[in-house]
């Protein structure tokens, strides 16, 4: 997703960034307002993503819910908890690392 860089800044310019977000959708749905529809999608997003020194990522856990255009989705990733982390499986890591990098 795009992110305006300053956000956290009143009176600056705003420049957009794209990075990368991970969660888990809980569910879809559609819905109609004047004659638009759109469909939304329902997420519970990961705390902070780290990269290790062999650039696995990882999580301790899930933060907050929120709802997103399904069209912000760009791939599906898989998640597995070992110890008290959650490391992602991601079939195109390549892909993530070039959004993270610009």
């Amino acid at each position: 997703m795009e992110v305006d860089k300053w956000a956290k800044f009143k009176n600056r310019q705003p420049e957009f960034i794209t990075k990368a977000f991970y969660g888990i959708i809980e569910f879809f749905f559609l819905y109609d307002f004047d004659g638009q529809k759109e469909m939304l999608a329902y997420i519970n997003w990961t705390k902070p993503v780290t990269k290790d020194h062999v650039e696995i990522l990882s999580f301790n856990g899930f933060s907050y819910c929120d709802f997103i255009r399904v069209s912000a989705i760009d791939w599906c990733v898989g998640f597995f908890k070992l110890g008290n982390k959650y490391y992602i499986i991601d079939k195109d890591a390549e892909i993530s690392e070039e959004i993270n990098e610009e």
